[in-house]
C-alpha cells in the first residue's frame, strides 16, 4: 500500500511539473506573438496614412486580419494557460494540449500564407522581399515536417512525457 502512496505522489509530481511546462510554454508564445500583434498595428499606422489605391487597401485587410489572428492566438494561450489548473488527469492534459499545438499550428500557417499574399500583392515593389517570405514559409514547413527546432522537440517531449504518464 505503501508503494502504491508513493507512486501516486510521484505520478502527481510529474503531471505538476508537465503542467508547469505547458503554462511556460503558452506563456512565452504568447509573448511572441504579442510582438507580432504590436509589429502588426504599427503597420496599420503606416499603411492607414496611405490608403490612395487598391494595393494599399488590400495590404490594410490583409495586415487588419492578421492583427485579429494575432489577437485570438494570444486569448487562446491565455485561456490554455487558465485551463491547465483545472485539469486533473494526463489524459485531460495530452487531449487539450494537443488540440492547443493544433491552432497554433493552423495559426501560423494562415499568418504565414496571408503574409505572402500581402508580398506578392506588392511584388512589383518589392518582389525579393516576396520570394524571401515564401521561401521563410516552405523552410518553416519543412522544418516541421522533418521534426527540427526548439519548439517542436519541447511540444513532443511535453507529449512523450504525458504519454508515459497514461500509459503508467
Amino acid at each position: 500500500m505503501e508503494t502504491q502512496s508513493l507512486d501516486n505522489r510521484d505520478r502527481d509530481k510529474l503531471l505538476e511539473q508537465i503542467k508547469s511546462k505547458c503554462k511556460s510554454r503558452a506563456k512565452s508564445s504568447a509573448f511572441g506573438i504579442l510582438i507580432v500583434l504590436i509589429v502588426t498595428i504599427v503597420f496599420l499606422f503606416y499603411l492607414g496614412q496611405r490608403l490612395d489605391d487598391t494595393k494599399a487597401i488590400s495590404s490594410f485587410i490583409l495586415w487588419i486580419v492578421i492583427g485579429c489572428l494575432a489577437g485570438w492566438t494570444v486569448l487562446h494561450n491565455y485561456r490554455f494557460k487558465k485551463e491547465i489548473d483545472n485539469l486533473d488527469t494526463p489524459d485531460q492534459l495530452l487531449s487539450r494540449f494537443k488540440e492547443y499545438a493544433r491552432i497554433e499550428t493552423i495559426t501560423a500557417c494562415i499568418a504565414w500564407l496571408l503574409l505572402i499574399v500581402d508580398c506578392f500583392l506588392n511584388a512589383s515593389d518589392h518582389y525579393f522581399s516576396a520570394i524571401g517570405v515564401l521561401l521563410g514559409f516552405v523552410v518553416c514547413i519543412i522544418f516541421y515536417i522533418k521534426g527540427y527546432g526548439r519548439w517542436y522537440r519541447r511540444d513532443k517531449e511535453i507529449k512523450e512525457q504525458l504519454q508515459e504518464l497514461i500509459d503508467k
